[in-house]
């Protein structure tokens, strides 16, 4: 029964509507591996998800590759859920994030459901201060060259290509004179590493409604995460979801959701 509490928790919070659309024509699709340590002190605590860089002339769009799919099966879960008043399961992601680098506005927009409450906040680009080195070596048939950089708490060696002059890399990285193709802090704790680039051609849309989502600050959103990663059922509480357990499954639950929370201890961002 193994997560079986957590998995229900992540399905009853899930969007089912759909959100208003924006269209930005993206020139270029570049999918990343992401490995991560999910636990500092559990080195078998090895955790894998595919990441998605979408880039046009001004906006990038990063999220995980599940919860782009999640996306674009909206309308389908909506309609489904009208028609049998059932759940479709969305794919199963860690990252539930929207990130947006707006590029001519030197910004960036980071978005995320929490329970029921939908938060975004925005940063200044660029945030990362890089010292080029003149190491060069060959990764995935490309010329790379070394970089360094300290970043929310860590720090950061990547390797980018000017073969693709796109200023740009995976989650908040960017500003290089070049793609990222790998880039991992010095523990190894967050390794993403590109596994395909490719052109496109059609349009992507992206599904956003600003409008739903309250601005806060970057630390005021950190303290809702933590809120609620510590405590899912009191956060759930508090936004009036109630789930109907009986007093043994809830507290089988809160037993779950307390070793899930003391063994998830290695956030990407340290501060």
């Amino acid at each position: 029964m193994k997560h079986v509490y957590l998995s229900f928790i992540l399905l009853l919070i899930s969007p089912i509507f759909n959100a208003q659309e924006l269209t930005e024509k993206f020139q270029y699709k570049a999918t990343y591996d992401l490995t991560w340590q999910i636990d500092s002190t559990n080195v078998e605590s090895i955790q894998e998800e595919t990441m998605v860089l979408y880039r046009g002339d001004n906006i990038s769009r990063f999220t995980s590759e599940n919860f782009l799919k999640h996306d674009s099966i909206n309308e389908l879960r909506k309609k489904n859920f009208e028609k049998t008043g059932r759940f479709m399961a969305p794919p199963q992601t860690k990252f539930k994030y929207k990130l947006f680098k707006n590029f001519p506005e030197g910004r960036l927009y980071f978005f995320e459901k929490i329970a029921r409450d939908r938060f975004k906040y925005t940063e200044q680009l660029p945030l990362q201060e890089w010292e080029i080195h003149p190491e060069t070596k060959e990764i995935s048939g490309y010329n790379v060259q070394k970089a360094t950089t300290t970043f929310s708490g860590r720090d950061y060696i990547a390797w980018f290509t000017s073969e693709i002059p796109i200023s740009d890399g995976p989650y908040k990285f960017s500003g290089l004179p070049g793609l990222i193709i790998e880039i991992a802090d010095t523990k190894n704790y967050y390794h993403f590493k590109l596994s395909g680039f490719k052109e496109i051609e059609t349009e992507a849309t992206v599904s956003i409604d600003e409008d739903r989502y309250t601005k806060v600050s970057k630390n005021d959103f950190l303290t809702a995460q933590e809120s609620y990663t510590r405590d899912p059922l009191g956060t759930l509480s508090k936004a009036g979801i109630t789930i109907g357990w009986s007093e043994q499954e809830e507290k089988s639950a809160k037993k779950e959701l307390k070793e899930n929370y003391k063994s998830r201890n290695n956030p990407i961002e340290l501060q």
